[in-house]
């Protein structure tokens, strides 16, 4: 009677499953590391994000002024706003003359100038405030003006810039 050897001589080759799921995680670790480096490093999407900042602001202070929001004290002021000092990435979020808070750009993106009539100014103070009478007009560093003001931003290393712009017409920001 002969009895069949169960026992393979034959050595298995290849990978476990445990060891393939180990590399391929610590793989995608890797990648995705790399990737958020190069994303937060790109000069054209820290000019973008410094952009969609200013602009979140100045929507925030319309949406503020145009319900009718109370501040400081339940006070109704009588606008809402954005002062920028021309050359820095402060932008502060105001009601009247009182600061409601401070946003600081990220990446050394700078808000470069503001320019109304084509007079461009890059020092000094950008303030646009939104009444929050029932006119819902846009004043530009104190004065009462339905011209489009235009903002620039800057990033440093690539020195590109972005504009954003805000119609005082019809209160809309691009």
């Amino acid at each position: 009677m002969h009895f069949l050897n169960c026992q393979s001589k034959h050595q298995p080759s290849g990978f476990t499953i445990v060891e393939l799921v180990v590399t391929l995680a610590i793989l995608i670790v890797i990648t995705l590391g790399v990737v958020m480096q190069v994303r937060r490093l790109s000069p054209s999407q820290a000019l973008e994000n410094g952009s969609d900042v200013v602009r979140a602001e100045l929507i925030l202070a319309r949406t503020k002024a145009f319900t009718g929001q109370s501040c400081c004290g339940g006070i109704m002021p009588t606008a809402y706003g954005i002062s920028i000092t021309l050359g820095s990435s402060t932008v502060q979020q105001i009601a009247d003359t009182t600061t409601l808070s401070t946003t600081i750009l990220q990446d050394n993106v700078i808000v470069l100038s503001c320019e109304q009539n084509g007079d461009v100014s890059t020092t000094g103070d950008c303030i646009i405030k939104f009444n929050t009478s029932s006119d819902h007009s846009v004043l530009y560093n104190g004065g009462l003006d339905p011209n489009t003001i235009i903002l620039t931003v800057r990033e440093p290393k690539s020195m590109t810039v972005s504009t954003i712009k805000v119609y005082p017409a019809v209160a809309v920001i691009e």
